[in-house]
């Protein structure tokens, strides 16, 4: 991973976070890379443009957890019109996708810089956001990891034609080798144009456990 030092300004300022979700009535000007806020919350233009002023950060992440509804109010249709990019999720999926964009990499193995995760919210504008919850590892590695991959290819929308993919490793002690299993199984199964597909390895919360979350369009 190139260092945010590169790319986000505010990076060197004490605090920094990779990405943080704040919220419409409590005042937070930690800095930040990936400003993340709920759509649905009392958020509107003049509110997310000073929150992006105050935290410096390159992109507003503004998280859509009511996406099975069509609601075309005034008030959301300012709040999508304000952020950078949405993410499409369930309302307990939150705090997956702003670890998600956290990036925090697990032995530093792989995990996206800040500037590539940009770039993939300007190009798809809205993604939707899916996952395997960490699965404990009672028998070896190898077999929990084939259950974890099979899991989230069903969870994948069929048949599997993606203009972009995210997928994060969420694993303790991830070996290289897992890395690649997970790569030339995702690449022979789903339809992505290379230069679109990401991957990433994250450190899980949970010991001898592993799971996987995506981002996709």
């Amino acid at each position: 991973m190139i260092s945010d030092q590169i790319y986000v300004s505010n990076s060197q300022e004490q605090g920094y976070v990779r990405a943080k979700l704040y919220k419409p009535d409590i005042i937070d000007d930690t800095p930040c890379a990936f400003a993340c806020v709920i759509i649905d919350e009392q958020w509107s233009e003049i509110s997310l443009l000073d929150l992006k002023d105050k935290t410096g950060c390159v992109s507003l992440i503004g998280i859509w957890t009511d996406s099975d509804k069509d609601d075309t109010s005034n008030k959301r249709l300012e709040v999508l019109n304000t952020v950078d990019g949405v993410v499409k999720c369930q309302p307990d999926e939150v705090q997956a996708v702003v670890e998600l964009v956290q990036s925090k990499p697990s032995n530093g193995l792989l995990v996206l810089d800040a500037f590539d995760i940009k770039l993939l919210f300007e190009k798809e504008g809205i993604v939707k956001f899916t996952q395997v919850h960490p699965i404990k590892i009672e028998s070896t590695r190898e077999e929990t990891l084939k259950i974890v991959v099979e899991k989230i290819i069903e969870k994948l929308p069929q048949p599997a034609y993606f203009s972009s993919v995210l997928l994060d490793f969420n694993a303790q002690d991830v070996l290289i080798e897992e890395l690649g299993y997970i790569c030339e199984t995702i690449e022979s199964t789903l339809s992505v144009d290379d230069p679109n597909l990401f991957y990433q390895a994250t450190h899980a919360n949970k010991p001898d456990c592993m799971g996987v979350r995506v981002i996709y369009a």
